[in-house]
């Protein structure tokens, strides 16, 4: 649908944006890999109110990541891509709200994968694929690689509501993670991405603030002893 629709030129601003995102996959892969096997014991033993807590460290920690990729990611694409790329920064934003729907999907599948109701994976990808497909349909003859961001983001987005109103159900509400509880992080990473807009001139601030940011979690780490 790209290719039937904007310049060779656009798609190649679009890949390079996608492939600098995939920066946020792989370190939301290397969480999930050391993340999962705590999290399958935690749920072992019922321990609710512990995991709750390591919850919360292992979103605080992607959710600063992010925050970081946003303050660093504009001057880092221009070091790494020609000025005729530039014109495709605006899209970061939305591909890191992706890689964040991502990674909120990793806790209800996680969960359905440890009670063996793995079902719903393929009948959730399936839909997120067809909203995807649809989505592509209408919005990248409109807003060329940005429709194509945001439904990527959507689809996500879809991906992990369903997954997290089966575990609700399969719980009886009682599924340990809250709305209340991911909510604020959604927040603080749509709040970086305002800021990734608002303050692209002011570049100084921006890296020092991601300075401050990494010091303040490596700071957290060290003092519980544990990344989760």
């Amino acid at each position: 649908m790209i290719r039937m629709h904007i310049s060779e030129h656009e798609i190649g601003v679009y890949s390079l944006y996608c492939a600098l995102n995939t920066v946020l996959i792989v370190i939301m892969n290397a969480l999930s890999n050391s993340w999962v096997p705590l999290y399958y014991e935690e749920i072992k033993i019922e321990n609710w109110k512990e995991l709750n807590k390591k919850c919360k460290n292992v979103f605080e920690v992607f959710t600063l990541i992010c925050i970081g990729f946003l303050l660093l990611s504009r001057e880092v694409s221009f070091f790494i891509a020609p000025k005729e790329f530039w014109g495709g920064v605006n899209v970061i934003p939305i591909l890191v709200i992706s890689a964040f729907f991502m990674f909120l999907y990793q806790f209800p599948v996680s969960y359905e994968f440890y009670y063996k109701k793995t079902k719903v994976v393929a009948i959730a990808t399936a839909i997120s694929a067809v909203v995807n497909i649809v989505l592509n349909f209408f919005t990248i003859p409109r807003l060329g690689m940005i429709g194509a961001a945001i439904t990527t983001a959507v689809s996500y987005l879809v991906l992990f509501i369903i997954h997290f109103i089966f575990v609700q159900k399969m719980t009886n509400g009682l599924y340990h993670l809250k709305t209340k509880y991911i909510l604020p992080w959604f927040i603080i990473v749509i709040f970086g991405g305002v800021l990734f807009y608002v303050m692209a001139k002011f570049i100084f601030i921006r890296w020092c603030s991601a300075l401050l940011f990494g010091v303040f979690e490596l700071y957290r780490i060290i003092k519980r002893k544990t990344i989760f």
